[in-house]
């Protein structure tokens, strides 16, 4: 097929633009581009999908290009590559440029001929195709001027995704960094000095007691932000803080950052101030979850808080626990009074 012949298919109303029509037409897509050969379509899920018109008449072989950098240009974690005409060659040179090791990025290739026939040649399914392609067998394919609105929308969100994206991969997250440093080296300082007594070197550092605060203490509120009771306590908080805390510093920018993960710090140490009667509280949670839209303040780790009281022989009257006991505190039953442990012996001896 010669030149001008190739073109003159182009202007027909094409089955691609029928099934770009039909994608556009609920709003589950956004037009990013559309030539007379290419036609790229974000998805509300995310995902890209790449229509590339195959011409009656090119051999196979000469549309393994335009296949080949539909995957090279891939601009999402999931991408369908879908061929429209052509003849049965279409789909074998589909399945060639499908990569071998599909680790950073998943494909799905798909087929539709001049019938209007769906095939799937391999990888990931698209059900949205489908709908697709039978909207477009019982519709008009519409001019150009119907895809400028949607295109010059798609380009201009494109762009601004790719400026955010650009934003986000070049600021390094230096704030959470520190904060996940500052609560490791404490409790790797606090495991030091414990000698076999841990409760009470929290106690000694900053954990949160109601008793405490209420006397004037409130230093506690902001230091038991950055104390642990456990290995386990530490590694939960500590991965939460990894996975959303990058994320968060570099849309919000460190300042506004720091000031929403203080301000949640503090208001779920005064919460457990003011509701704890017994024991004291440790952990960074307010401030790691409290970004993600919970106020909530976890007294220790996801499976079990446990909350050792202040020691009684030896401590203070003013902040002295009732009942000389080591108090074990589950999450939604309270507090529930244990025996005495060694260590609480140890904690009054000492204190």
């Amino acid at each position: 097929m010669g030149v001008p012949a190739v073109m003159t298919w182009l202007r027909r109303p094409s089955l691609r633009d029928r099934i770009l029509a039909a994608f556009l037409a609920d709003g589950s897509a956004v037009l990013v581009e559309r030539d007379g050969a290419r036609a790229s379509l974000r998805l509300t899920s995310g995902a890209q999908v790449v229509l590339i018109t195959c011409p009656a008449g090119t051999p196979p072989s000469a549309l393994r290009p335009a296949f080949d950098g539909a995957v090279q240009r891939a601009a999402a974690e999931v991408v369908h590559v879908v061929a429209v005409g052509g003849g049965p060659g279409v789909a074998r040179e589909l399945k060639r440029s499908a990569p071998f090791w599909q680790l950073r990025r998943r494909f799905g290739f798909h087929h539709v001929d001049a019938r209007g026939n769906l095939e799937r040649v391999t990888g990931q399914r698209l059900a949205r195709l489908r709908q697709a392609v039978e909207v477009a067998a019982r519709v008009q394919a519409p001019g150009d001027d119907h895809f400028a609105p949607y295109l010059a929308q798609g380009q201009q969100r494109h762009v601004e995704e790719s400026q955010l994206d650009a934003a986000l991969r070049n600021r390094f997250p230096w704030l959470t960094v520190t904060l996940g440093a500052v609560c490791v080296i404490l409790f790797a300082l606090g495991q030091s000095w414990s000698d076999g007594n841990f409760p009470l070197v929290l106690y000694r550092m900053g954990a949160n007691s109601g008793a405490a605060v209420r006397e004037g203490e409130v230093w506690r509120v902001v230091a038991s932000m950055f104390l642990h009771l456990n290995v386990e306590h530490i590694a939960v908080n500590m991965i939460a803080l990894a996975a959303f805390g990058p994320v968060l510093e570099r849309l919000l920018g460190p300042q506004r950052y720091l000031l929403l993960y203080g301000l949640s710090g503090l208001g779920g140490g005064i919460a457990s101030a003011l509701l704890s009667h017994a024991g004291f509280s440790v952990g960074a949670s307010g401030g790691d979850l409290g970004p993600h839209g919970s106020g909530a303040r976890s007294r220790a780790p996801a499976s079990r808080a446990v909350a050792a009281a202040a020691p009684a022989a030896g401590a203070p009257p003013r902040h002295r626990p009732p009942g000389d006991q080591l108090r074990v505190l589950l999450p939604g039953r309270g507090s529930i009074p244990g025996r005495t442990s060694a260590a609480a012996s140890r904690a009054s001896r000492s204190w």
